[in-house]
């Protein structure tokens, strides 16, 4: 890790691939760095290789740096848009979704799984598949 001290704080940075132990395995990922994804990504390529999803933000336009790491690390990437019956998934340019929708997005390495998983209404999306 890197060290980096600003009055009256230090605090010591890693990688993501620093802080979780090679033993430890994931299957999804929720990314909340205000922005910082690129970097994260970057510093978790021995973690990526391992995620099945990623759940994260990104403001940029469809494909940002940190989407286009995603998909030559094998993601494919919706976007996820909130309505009152379920979450939907659409393109990640995210064509048909109203200008002020929030920008979440998944990366998934089983689309299909996914298309799936967004089918049923309600909190019914979360249950776990048979």
């Amino acid at each position: 890790g890197v060290q980096t001290c600003a009055l009256p704080i230090c605090i010591e940075l890693k990688t993501l691939d620093e802080c979780l132990a090679p033993e430890v395995r994931l299957g999804v990922a929720k990314l909340d760095v205000e922005g910082h994804e690129l970097a994260v990504l970057r510093g978790a390529p021995r973690t990526l290789a391992q995620l099945r999803d990623v759940v994260f933000e990104d403001f940029g336009a469809y494909p940002t740096p940190a989407m286009a790491l995603l998909e030559e690390a094998g993601f494919q990437i919706f976007a996820l848009h909130r309505t009152l019956f379920r979450p939907i998934l659409v393109s990640a340019d995210r064509r048909g979704m109203p200008r002020d929708a929030d920008p979440n997005y998944l990366a998934t390495r089983d689309p299909e799984r996914v298309r799936r998983r967004f089918v049923p209404a309600g909190w019914r999306v979360l249950r776990r598949l048979p």
